[in-house]
């Protein structure tokens, strides 16, 4: 199949990488720049296996090409309309948007500009930290699960299909929402945690102050998914927090990568998203409201 990657990032180019081995994958990129990097030296991937380089191509977003069968996105949240804008010249009729992005709003922007019936969403559940252009630290790796609240189940099992044989752990999943809230509980917890503190994953576990945030965090996070017509118990998910804390601890999030970087984080699709979701169905998130001012307030140091 011929598969573009919409944001060269870390998690893309572990997508585009294992993608490549059955697959046509295109990566897409800013510049130009950085397109030639990745025709010249392909994805190098590293991890406890060792290393190893994937054969991809690149274009620069925008740039007129044979529509894709499957697009993936991969840019910030903030980056998006602006992304899918400009990659509209590679999408068609029968082209399958498929959003692995963290948080939540990102599928009603994609909606404005893609065929809702070809629009997927889909959790990923990869550690990687991106080294330089096309070069990836790739650490722990999960089932990505595929869905959407508009297309239908078989398109999901298309894609997850394609993934399994690359070498991607991936199933279909029906009610993909609840598992974008399973993922949100981690990504609106460590990851703004992580950049406030400075820190690795495991120190969130480790630390009473850090971890009394965590739990604030999470409970409040709860209320407003079951104001919403869920089921969640708090207690399992803290339980499951401690484990991936110790279990990624070396590890680094996103965010935390963002402060190293002196990038704009994505705060407002994670955190923010929890404000915007508990405002709709009545709930008070005074500390996901903190959490935004603070990260945006740090961002203003850069």
């Amino acid at each position: 199949m011929r598969i573009g990657v919409l944001g060269a990032g870390a998690l893309g180019c572990v997508y585009g990488a294992f993608l490549s081995q059955k697959n046509d994958v295109v990566m897409i990129t800013t510049s130009d720049e950085k397109a030639e990097i990745f025709k010249k030296q392909g994805i190098e991937l590293e991890n406890d296996k060792g290393i190893r380089v994937f054969k991809v191509d690149a274009v620069k977003n925008g740039t007129k090409t044979e529509p894709f069968d499957i697009l993936i996105v991969l840019v910030k949240g903030m980056q998006t309309e602006t992304a899918i804008k400009t990659a509209l010249p590679m999408i068609g009729g029968n082209t399958l948007v498929l959003s692995l992005q963290n948080g939540m709003g990102n599928e009603e922007i994609l909606a404005k500009y893609v065929n809702t019936d070809n629009l997927l969403q889909g959790v990923a559940r990869f550690n990687s930290v991106l080294k330089g252009v096309g070069r990836i630290y790739q650490g722990a790796e999960g089932v990505t699960n595929i869905g959407s609240q508009t297309a239908s189940l078989d398109k999901a099992e298309l894609i997850a299909k394609v993934f399994t044989e690359s070498g991607l752990s991936a199933t279909a999943t029906k009610d993909i929402r609840r598992t974008i809230w399973s993922k949100l509980f981690a990504n609106a917890t460590m990851n703004p945690l992580t950049f406030i503190f400075g820190c690795r994953n495991g120190f969130l576990g480790e630390n009473e102050n850090a971890w009394a945030l965590l739990e604030a965090l999470v409970r409040e996070m709860v209320a407003v998914a079951n104001g919403g017509g869920y089921d969640f118990d708090a207690e399992k998910i803290l339980e499951n927090m401690k484990v991936s804390c110790k279990t990624y601890g070396s590890g680094m999030t996103s965010m935390a990568q963002d402060r190293i970087k002196k990038a704009v984080t994505e705060v407002d699709y994670i955190n923010g998203s929890i404000v915007r979701e508990g405002k709709r169905v009545g709930v008070p998130t005074p500390y996901h409201e903190a959490i935004v001012n603070i990260v945006h307030g740090m961002e203003a140091l850069y």
